[in-house]
């Protein structure tokens, strides 16, 4: 159909030609009637000479010119049929329907100035339905912004990946592990059987350059299509869309096991349905799926949903992300930047520059989503420009987009403008050892945001981890393994050099033996205070748990303090520090004949007091094992 809604068009000719005349002169009348019979017989050339005499006769003959826009417009005349209707609107502008047809026309000739102001005129007609007030706004809105923003282009010099990764075949559907090193993305190409057919591929950054796309996997791409995918922030977990003509599209996931992705396997219920379900994206802390589907209760066409990982470990059942985001509309390709905050998505109905439009939208305190904003020109083109991916510092984006042939989808990248960009994040790789044979072990994570106080992943059964976490925070690091004491840590984030792309804790675990001490690095106090800050109690219960798993444990509390002040002070101060300590862990059911507490004020530095640092580091709570029978 060559015109969005031409349909409106069709109604209002129809309608016309049952009608008394705009005109009084019997054989201008007579030749239009002969018109409208050639036209019936579609001999159009006789349409338009008979049209053209009765014009002659009655050069205000309204009708006549309805006519001969009907006429060509099915002889695909756009010039004439949009230049007769707009002669019958100079005669009678008094037309709400023809009104409308001119603005529909214009906007898909891209007449976006022409349109905007039809479809202003067609606003002032008496009896309008809320459906066509709403719709048309809409179309002023876009009409506006493509009038303007070609003339505000946003910074953008956009570089296509290589041919070791677009083919002559289409590549979208980007994804990217957080240290950029590890690319992967869907490939249309023809079969043996020259049927088209969608796998997934992967490249990976050697020396700065991505080295040739291969197949991810045999277990993963199948005789069926495999498209859209999502990385986990390890890289360990890929969950991606499988379609096929009996299950139509499902989401399966997979997982590293031996360096080998093993058989995937569909996700519950939660996110799969009997309707088309595709192009994920899982959070970076792993709690939230987002994906694409058509089942019911959507607010449009193509709407984006997600789950979300319960305190169990169970899936929510599946939330529609409302109409801050989805529309009557296609709204798909969600990314969630790991900032946990900025959601990019496409859209083919917010006001863009036609086909599918990039746009974004930012989680408030209140977890609300804002009204999208367009990425802007030349970004968005009016072809289509789809998924689009963001690092882990928010400077660099890849996408794609058809903008150099409409008929293939290719992957390029580009710096963000700032207006644009997420705030910052940066990966965080851990590996765990034993402290005394070295050798990696497995042992359950929890990272904690100081700031927030949120809880910002939590995972089991790992040696080594990889995470993205916002910039500006501090944070909390407890991890835990059975026969072993729980490891405690706190690290900053603040103030990192750009140049900084990751940070890296080795983590050493002693095991549970008498005489080892444990510095609890997240036990607060105020200067020269012994009350326990409310930031320790994530510590505290960390440790009360161990007691309560480890019920046959004795302990000592040690208070320990920087060499500033006098001797009697410091001791005074770090045996009330040690005494709240044990006070917090009666009060949770720990015997207080498991426990005991002790200052030693500045006698066992562990170093320098010379410095601000050393200080800080010789203010400090420690654990020491007593008994274990």
């Amino acid at each position: 159909m060559k015109y969005i809604n031409i349909i409106i068009f069709l109604l209002f000719i129809n309608t016309v030609f049952a009608q008394n005349y705009s005109t009084d002169n019997k054989k201008a009348i007579k030749y239009y009637k002969k018109a409208e019979k050639f036209f019936d017989d579609k001999k159009f050339e006789k349409t338009i000479e008979n049209c053209n005499k009765s014009i002659t006769i009655d050069v205000n003959f309204v009708e006549s010119y309805l006519l001969l826009s009907k006429t060509y417009y099915y002889l695909e005349n756009t010039e004439l049929e949009l230049s007769n209707l707009k002669k019958a609107l100079a005669i009678n502008a008094n037309q709400k329907d023809e009104v409308l047809t001119v603005g529909i026309i214009e906007f898909e000739n891209k007449n976006y100035i022409e349109a905007k102001k039809y479809y202003e005129n067609y606003l002032n007609f008496n009896g309008l339905a809320e459906w066509d007030k709403k719709e048309t706004l809409r179309k002023i809105k876009i009409c506006q912004f493509r009038i303007d923003a070609p003339q505000n282009p946003v910074p953008f010099e956009p570089s296509k990946l290589p041919q070791t990764i677009n083919s002559p075949n289409s590549e979208y559907f980007p994804s990217l592990t957080p240290d950029e090193n590890t690319l992967i993305f869907t490939r249309l190409q023809e079969t043996k059987n020259n049927f088209p057919q969608e796998d997934i591929f992967v490249s990976y950054k050697q020396k700065s350059k991505w080295t040739e796309a291969v197949s991810i996997s045999k277990k993963i791409n199948s005789q069926y299509n495999e498209g859209a995918n999502t990385i986990s922030s390890d890289g360990n977990i890929m969950i991606f869309t499988r379609c096929s003509k009996a299950d139509g599209c499902d989401l399966l996931l997979s997982y590293i096991n031996n360096n080998q992705w093993v058989e995937p396997f569909k996700i519950n219920n939660s996110i799969n349905s009997s309707h088309w379900d595709s192009q994920p994206c899982i959070s970076s802390d792993g709690k939230t799926i987002y994906f694409v589907s058509n089942r019911p209760a959507g607010k449009g066409k193509m709407d984006i949903w997600k789950i979300e990982r319960k305190e169990d470990g169970k899936w929510s059942k599946a939330i529609n992300l409302g109409d801050s985001i989805n529309t009557p509309g296609n709204e798909m390709s969600p990314f969630i930047h790991s900032d946990e905050q900025t959601l990019y998505f496409s859209s083919d109905y917010w006001a863009g520059m036609g086909g599918m439009d990039l746009f974004l939208s930012r989680k408030d305190e209140n977890n609300s989503w804002s009204i999208p904003t367009n990425l802007g020109y030349p970004i968005n083109t009016d072809g289509d420009d789809m998924r689009i991916i963001v690092n882990t510092k928010g400077n660099i984006a890849y996408f794609s987009s058809n903008r150099d042939s409409i008929f293939k989808q290719d992957i390029f990248t580009f710096n963000l403008y700032p207006a644009i960009q997420p705030k910052r994040t940066i990966y965080v790789k851990g590996t765990i050892f034993d402290v005394k044979t070295s050798e990696k072990i497995e042992a359950k994570y929890e990272i904690f945001n100081i700031k927030n106080k949120n809880l910002e992943i939590i995972d089991s059964l790992k040696s080594d981890f990889l995470i993205c976490l916002p910039v500006e925070n501090n944070f909390l690091l407890n991890v835990s393994k059975e026969s072993y004491l729980f490891y405690s840590e706190n690290f900053s984030l603040e103030n990192l050099s750009d140049t900084i792309d990751y940070y890296h804790i080795n983590i050493y675990m002693k095991p549970i033996e008498i005489g080892e001490t444990i510095i609890l690095k997240n036990i607060f106090f105020k200067t020269n205070l012994f009350t326990l800050e409310k930031e320790s109690n994530i510590e505290l219960d960390k440790l009360l748990l161990f007691l309560q798993t480890n019920s046959k444990l004795k302990i000592e509390i040690g208070g320990h303090t920087d060499n500033v002040g006098t001797k009697e002070h410091n001791e005074k101060l770090s045996d009330n520090r040690a005494k709240a300590v044990k006070e917090y862990l009666i009060d949770k059911g720990i015997n207080e004949n498991r426990i005991l507490y002790k200052g030693y004020g500045y006698s066992q530095p562990i170093a320098t007091n010379l410095t601000e640092h050393g200080r800080a580091q010789n203010r400090r709570t420690e654990f020491k094992i007593l008994d274990n029978k």
